[in-house]
C-alpha cells in the first residue's frame, strides 16, 4: 500500500457511515474523503462501500482494511501509553530543497533509526502539495500559502561566503547555489564583489561543496555546513550573505498523525533546534 494514512478514511466511513459524518471526524471534506477511498479502491482493485440509500456498506474487502485500520490506531495509542513510538512502521514523507539535506538531516538519519528502527523515508526535493498527500512534511524556504495547512517558520539558515581554505589566497569566481530566488541577496552581493556572472549555477549545498574544495571559488553555503568540513572556510571580507528563513508545514488534518510527529521531532533533533533563528512563529492554520 502506497500510502498507509488512506487508510484512516476507510476506518472514519466504516464506523460512521457517511461520508459526510467521516468528514467531520478526519475534520476535512467530503470531497477529500471520497477521493482518498477512491484511490484506495483502485489500489487494492475492488471498491470498498457500496451506496444503499443515505450510507455506505462496507464490503468484506473494505471491513478486513478498517480492522487493520483499528488495530493499528491501537497500537499508536498503545505506544504513545509507553512513551515510545519505536514499534510504529511508518513511512516518513519529507519534501524539502536539496540545499536543505545537507543542513543536518541526513547525518540525523543514523540517530533516528536507533530510536525507530522500524520507520522509513522518503526524501523528495520536488515541491509536493500537503492537499494532495503528496508527502507528510514539507519543508521549505517559501511561506507555505497551500489550502488548509499547518505552518510554522522553523529555522533561519545564516547563509555566508565559502571556500577551500587552500584556495583562500587566489579565488578566481564564484558559484551560484540555487535557492529560492536566482535574484536573492547572495547572488546580488557576490555579483558585486566579484564583478562578474557565476562560473557554475548547481543546486545542492553538497554538490556546491565539492566544487570549492577542487576548484578556486567561492559559493554561498549554510554557516553549519561550512563548520562541519574541515576542508572549508567563510571567505573573509564579504560578509554574512543572507538569513534564510525556512517554513515547515503539512495539512491541518494530519495533527494527530504519527507519521507527522515522528517528522517533527526527527527534523528539530538533526537541523539543530538551539539555532532556529529569534523571533520564529509558532505553528497555525492556513486558512483555505
Amino acid at each position: 500500500m502506497k500510502n498507509w494514512d488512506d487508510l484512516k478514511f476507510c476506518h472514519a466511513l466504516y464506523r460512521h457511515g457517511t461520508m459526510s459524518d467521516a468528514a467531520k471526524v478526519l475534520k476535512t471534506n467530503v470531497a477529500t474523503v471520497s477521493r482518498r477511498l477512491h484511490r484506495l479502491s483502485e489500489e487494492v482493485g475492488e471498491p470498498l462501500f457500496i451506496k444503499e440509500g443515505n450510507r455506505w456498506a462496507v464490503t468484506e474487502t473494505g471491513a478486513e482494511l478498517a480492522q487493520i485500520a483499528e488495530r493499528f490506531n491501537a497500537q499508536i495509542a498503545r505506544s504513545n501509553a509507553n512513551g515510545r513510538e519505536t514499534d510504529l512502521q511508518v513511512q516518513i514523507r519529507i519534501s524539502c530543497a536539496m540545499q536543505l539535506l545537507r543542513c543536518g538531516i541526513v547525518d540525523g538519519l543514523a540517530a533516528f533509526f536507533d530510536r525507530n528502527p522500524l520507520a522509513r523515508f522518503r526524501f523528495d526535493t520536488r515541491k509536493c502539495s500537503l492537499a494532495l498527500n503528496e508527502c507528510d512534511i514539507r519543508l521549505s524556504f517559501e511561506e507555505p500559502n497551500e489550502g488548509r495547512i499547518v505552518r510554522r517558520l522553523f529555522k533561519s539558515l545564516e547563509i555566508v561566503p565559502a571556500c577551500g581554505k587552500r584556495h583562500l589566497e587566489r579565488l578566481e569566481g564564484w558559484v551560484n547555489v540555487l535557492l529560492s530566488d536566482r535574484d536573492s541577496p547572495p547572488v546580488r552581493q557576490l555579483r558585486a564583489h566579484f564583478g562578474s556572472p557565476p562560473k557554475v549555477e548547481i543546486e545542492g549545498f553538497n554538490a556546491a561543496r565539492t566544487i570549492i574544495r577542487s576548484c578556486p571559488l567561492v559559493a554561498p553555503l549554510a554557516r553549519s555546513v561550512v563548520d562541519l568540513d574541515a576542508e572549508l572556510t567563510e571567505v573573509p571580507g564579504v560578509g554574512p550573505l543572507a538569513s534564510l528563513p525556512v517554513w515547515l508545514s503539512y495539512h491541518e488534518s494530519r495533527r494527530r498523525d504519527p507519521a507527522v510527529r515522528l517528522a517533527v521531532q526527527f527534523l528539530e533533533q538533526a537541523m539543530r533546534p538551539e539555532e532556529i533563528g529569534q523571533g520564529c512563529g509558532a505553528l497555525e492554520v492556513r486558512p483555505q
